[in-house]
């Protein structure tokens, strides 16, 4: 289970972003629209951290 959720410093307080959390080698990606939810209940997007880091590498180019 992830735990150590960050959401980016540019972001405000609309709920309008994307938060990026790890354990271990894996990486999650959740939308902060959701916070509503319990933790167990929000959709994660999960992939090993190498591929997470690819993803936001490639989303600021």
């Amino acid at each position: 289970m992830i735990t150590n959720w960050r959401k980016s410093s540019r972001s405000d307080n609309a709920n309008q972003c994307v938060e990026l959390g790890w354990t271990g080698e894996i990486a999650g990606a959740r939308d902060t629209a959701e916070d509503q939810l319990a933790a167990e209940a929000r959709p994660v997007i999960t992939a090993s951290r190498r591929a997470i880091a690819a993803f936001a590498d490639a989303l600021r180019r």
